[in-house]
């Protein structure tokens, strides 16, 4: 049982198309997954709506700051993996996010003012990690990246001169991830794409993370 966490106080950086895809590939995987949207803007929650039709394989719903403290220890009980999508700026249910997880992810774009913009949140995380000793578990996560490109090279470099680690798989600019959110559906619909595998491969990391082998 696990929470996952997905965390930047900039917005546009690919955090709920990564909460999305990232639900349904354990929900794929025969996990019972949540995913909670704690974004007042609901972009989780409207991308739920319209699937109403086809029907993800997993719930989401809204959550309040007060209501994830109160209910996370309940909430582990019932699913298997609960994925927290946080709103876009350094704010208390951020914090709460990052109380309660196992796993914070930090999605961050090429760009140095995207890596600049995630120092509130990661120093967050330390504060806590010091505090619980080294928990929750955290990293970056390159999202939207142009491959083999001068910037994406750059942003590595970057990243590696960070504090957190930076997961070798992440997501880069695919239409598959527009289209398919636009449709109330994941990557994982319709026939094998890049985008697909990116997000299986992600999926798979975060498992070995996590230590969970089934």
């Amino acid at each position: 049982m696990a929470i996952i966490a997905i965390c930047n106080q900039k917005g546009g950086c690919g955090k709920t198309s990564i909460a999305i895809n990232l639900a349904q590939a354990f929900a794929t995987n025969g996990k019972d997954v949540l995913l909670l949207d704690m974004d007042p803007q609901g972009s989780a929650s409207d991308w739920r709506s319209i699937a109403l039709g086809s029907g993800p394989a997993f719930d989401v719903r809204e959550i309040e700051r007060s209501d994830l403290l109160r209910q996370a220890r309940a909430l582990r009980q019932i699913h298997d993996v609960i994925i927290v999508d946080c709103p876009p700026q350094y704010a208390q249910p951020s914090s709460a996010a990052i109380r309660v997880a196992d796993l914070v992810l930090v999605p961050v774009q090429p760009s140095p003012f995207d890596v600049w913009s995630t120092h509130a949140i990661v120093d967050l995380i330390k504060a806590r990690q010091e505090a619980t000793q080294g928990k929750p578990l955290a990293a970056y996560v390159v999202s939207r990246a142009i491959s083999n490109t001068t910037l994406q090279r750059s942003l590595s470099e970057a990243l590696s001169q960070q504090s957190l680690p930076v997961l070798s798989s992440g997501t880069t600019q695919r239409v598959a991830y527009a289209t398919t959110a636009a449709q109330g559906k994941t990557v994982f619909d319709g026939r094998p794409t890049t985008a697909r595998r990116e997000i299986e491969a992600m999926h798979e990391e975060i498992k070995e993370m996590l230590n969970d082998d089934e």
